[in-house]
């Protein structure tokens, strides 16, 4: 079919159904995602790009059935709580689809707030406030590593940052670091 050789690794069927999507072959992409979530059940992009393409093709109840996952896997991705909740209102569950149409809209809005912190960073390499508002944006929205680096860039410019420690701990104890979040929260709570 030109698409790719029929290969079982999840990226290389990943890439075939997104591909037979792609020139509008939608039964055949659909058992291409399906033959994808068969081999890696877990596979998020799978996932969401199921959802999408039974969405896109009116199937609201068979879209959540995928969305709903990717959606617990990975809840601060501003584009499956979106899609999500396009596919709740039209399945009718207007109440849940607010909820992600509220989280979409403030991960936009916080995506214009961390473009307008780096351009004031840009300008004031050195606040370690600017840096330390940045990185906790985007830990709250889902790009943890990068979020993560820009803490870390307001501790190498005051390691005796309370807010950005206090920050860290709580991050590292939601992800049941005990031992990181300690030690932030003792860094934290030390004197100066």
């Amino acid at each position: 079919d030109g698409c790719l050789e029929h290969r079982e690794e999840p990226e290389a069927l990943l890439g075939r159904a997104r591909c037979l999507e792609a020139l509008g072959e939608s039964e055949e992409a659909r058992e291409a995602y399906l033959r994808l979530l068969a081999v890696a059940p877990e596979h998020y992009e799978g996932r969401l790009s199921l959802g999408k393409l039974e969405f896109s093709l009116g199937n609201a109840q068979e879209a959540l059935r995928w969305l709903e996952p990717a959606a617990r896997q990975r809840p601060y991705e501003a584009d499956v709580r979106h899609t999500l909740a396009w596919a709740l209102l039209s399945a009718g569950e207007k109440q849940r689809a607010r909820e992600h149409f509220e989280f979409a809209v403030k991960a936009q809005e916080a995506t214009f707030r961390a473009q307008y912190l780096i351009r004031h960073i840009d300008a004031q390499p050195d606040n370690v406030a600017l840096r330390h508002r940045l990185g906790t944006i985007l830990l709250e929205y889902g790009q943890a590593s990068t979020g993560l680096a820009w803490l870390e860039s307001a501790l190498q410019i005051d390691p005796g940052h309370r807010p950005t420690r206090r920050t860290l701990a709580d991050y590292y104890a939601q992800q049941g670091d005990a031992a990181a979040a300690a030690e932030h929260r003792r860094l934290a709570e030390s004197p100066e």
